[in-house]
């Protein structure tokens, strides 16, 4: 529940009143946080009156506080989401605070976006935002007295059968929205989690994928979109993780899972997941979303304390990949761990890191962001770990003025083992491939290219089926141990480009398989 109390916010030498805004009056305050919550030093959701581009943010009425408790740096959170929105992501921009509780301090805390459906956030349809249109129509057309604006308001939020049968009940009355409004079809304006709490009103397992729809929040209510959503993301997994050619059947059509889900942005956030080696990921906080008539994309990335280095069971791990270290619950059978056994998702990886690795590298280079970060925070975070240095949660084996300089090194040390040993591994997309070590070739099965034809060689294959950046071109027999494809000039467009074979038997079992990298 939210309580009411007043916030005053005071700026420094960077956030200041003649130039960025700064909040005072009235707001609403309540507990946030699953793993947080249990802690000492708590995070909270605080709500503004009215929105407000707080620190040159974005407006909006809707603010975390989170206290960052499993990160003696203090820096995880905020430099992954900064990294996120460098390489293109929607991001949370956040900003550090010192927070001061009924004239007591309460420590340093990040003030950050909250994740949610906005234009300056994730910024796809917002179908609540229907309600308030279609209130505010039946309210002026006196379809509904002006005194049950807000009472009707949420009752369309809470009952949201109206998307797609046209037709509002309310108050004993059958309200055909057709004269008033004109409903899409409601195939996106969703905002997913992948989340092991599996807390939220509007929810579905896919296989033991636990998905919620964040927003709208409740649109368990209306069955049909509920089935559309679930069919979604349960033919993007059956294509993604169970299929062998990554290929499902959808709405009757044979579909490649990048028809289903923006391959850029599963690379991206495949990436950004690898360079921190976050353990929450595929998990919890696993955030994606989709749009109407759209793909839907990963992100924004969120809740990165439990990664780089710290607390949980990746502090001494930064030569292997967090697809194959982690495998609790969920991402046992995560989606990722199906999609590295694909050379051509792996090959738009290798292309994301070659087109970001300078911005990445910044972060282990001269003046780089976590030493700007250290000196800006140091005050703040001594005070800090002063008040806090006997939160149960928190190791307490260094004094308390080294224990943000322990975590700092920390941080910066494994950053600089693990992205000197990621750049290793992306040096070509076949060592990229081996080092995952998750494509299988099978046996009996060569690929290759010359003079614009590619070539399958297998004795005991009958049918070699021939793809091109993942989609499906030709299928054709294998005579006398080999079949051969001409490949149009016009496909050979992309830094990306890659030929794959998948050659079957008589019985249509599948044999073995080879690809090409045209890098």
């Amino acid at each position: 529940f939210y309580f009411d109390a007043e916030i005053h916010m005071q700026g420094n030498e960077i956030y200041n009143s003649s130039t960025t805004a700064l909040y005072q009056g009235n707001f609403l305050i309540k507990g946030r946080g699953n793993s947080t919550w249990w802690t000492e030093k708590h995070s909270y959701r605080i709500k503004l009156e009215r929105a407000t581009d707080l620190m040159d943010m974005g407006a909006s009425k809707h603010w975390i506080l989170h206290a960052n408790p499993f990160d003696d740096s203090l820096m995880r959170n905020k430099i992954a989401y900064d990294l996120s929105g460098a390489m293109g992501m929607p991001y949370m921009k956040s900003t550090w605070v010192d927070v001061i509780f009924n004239g007591e301090y309460a420590g340093n805390y990040s003030l950050c976006e909250q994740v949610r459906v906005d234009s300056n956030r994730v910024d796809i349809t917002n179908l609540e935002d229907y309600a308030s249109s279609i209130s505010k129509i039946l309210i002026d057309t006196s379809t509904v007295p002006v005194d049950q604006k807000e009472a009707l308001e949420n009752h369309l939020i809470w009952n949201m059968d109206w998307l797609t049968s046209g037709i509002v009940e309310y108050e004993g009355k059958s309200i055909d929205l057709s004269s008033f409004f004109a409903l899409p079809e409601i195939n996106g304006g969703f905002l997913f989690e992948l989340d092991a709490f599996y807390d939220e009103p509007s929810r579905f397992m896919v296989e033991n994928q636990p998905i919620q729809i964040r927003n709208p929040k409740y649109i368990g209510t209306n069955s049909t979109v509920m089935q559309f959503a679930y069919d979604f993301v349960s033919s993007f997994y059956e294509a993604s993780y169970l299929s062998s050619d990554f290929y499902t059947m959808y709405r009757g059509k044979a579909t490649h899972y990048s028809e289903l889900f923006d391959i850029d942005s599963l690379a991206l956030y495949f990436l950004l997941t690898e360079i921190f080696f976050n353990e929450d990921a595929g998990l919890k906080s696993t955030y994606f979303y989709k749009d109407i008539d759209e793909p839907a994309h990963m992100g924004p990335i969120w809740d990165m304390d439990y990664s780089s280095g710290g607390v949980g069971h990746n502090a001494h791990v930064y030569d292997q990949w967090q697809v194959n270290f982690y495998s609790n619950y969920s991402q046992a059978d995560q989606w990722y761990k199906g999609l590295v056994r694909d050379p051509y998702f792996l090959s738009k990886v290798l292309e994301c890191w070659e087109t970001h690795r300078n911005t990445v590298m910044q972060l282990i280079g001269d003046n780089n962001p976590l030493e700007q970060a250290y000196e800006y925070l140091y005050s703040s975070a001594i005070a800090n770990f002063t008040l806090w240095i006997n939160d149960p949660s928190q190791p307490a084996d260094a004094p308390v003025n080294q224990r943000f300089q322990n975590g700092y090194q920390t941080l910066t040390q494994w950053l600089t083992n693990h992205l000197q040993w990621l750049d290793q591994q992306f040096t070509t997309l076949e060592n990229l491939v081996d080092s995952i070590g998750a494509y299988d070739p099978g046996y009996d099965v060569s690929l290759t290219y010359s003079q614009g034809n590619a070539t399958v060689t297998s004795s005991q294959g009958t049918t070699a089926r021939f793809y091109f950046n993942g989609k499906i071109q030709a299928e054709l027999p294998i005579i006398d141990g080999q079949a051969s494809w001409t490949v149009p000039t016009e496909l050979m467009t992309s830094a990306s480009d890659v030929i794959q074979v998948r050659v079957y038997n008589d019985d249509e079992l599948w044999i073995g398989s080879d690809y090409l990298d045209f890098r």
